[in-house]
């Protein structure tokens, strides 16, 4: 048993890269991607509505040092939709966004200098969740519009 999940593992380390290219920093820590279908991080933006969620799609968080980022993507042929998002903070409460990047059907909205406000209305501890909204402005990296930005997720904290 202990080597099918070893090798699990491995391949998924392997793997990895391929499909978070272009959406990890060199900073970035693999996470551990576990499926569960109550996990979910949802978008609007300009009126266009989504979601990654589980079991479809990947999600995930890493937490180090008072410093919390999710990230996820789908698991299509086709990547259609991803995020990245990240706050100084481990609790319940308000957070401005350190980073905040949503790729959707090939067009990146990125923060910009104004405030992603992100509320923790439940941080559980492992094996638990993490649930919240997060709203604010997001430009257009292609045209450089800005627009509101909102969402609410629930993701596991492994």
């Amino acid at each position: 048993m202990k080597s099918v999940v070893h090798l699990k593992l491995v391949l998924l380390l392997l793997i990895s890269p391929f499909f978070m290219a272009g959406f990890c920093s060199k900073e970035d820590k693999l996470t551990p991607i576990m499926e569960n279908n109550e996990q979910y991080f949802t978008y609007s933006i300009n009126g266009v509505d989504g979601s990654v969620s589980t079991p479809k799609d990947s999600l995930g968080m890493t937490t180090s040092n008072n410093f919390t980022k999710f990230q996820g993507f789908t698991k299509t042929s086709t990547l259609t939709a991803n995020y990245r998002m990240s706050f100084t903070g481990s609790s319940v409460g308000n957070f401005q966004a350190k980073e905040c990047v949503i790729y959707v059907s090939g067009r990146y909205f990125v923060i910009t200098p104004s405030p992603i406000n992100i509320k923790i209305s439940n941080y559980g501890g492992l094996g638990s969740f993490v649930t919240g909204t997060y709203s604010g402005p997001i430009k257009d990296s292609t045209s450089g519009n800005v627009y509101n930005a909102n969402g609410q997720f629930k993701i596991k904290n492994w």
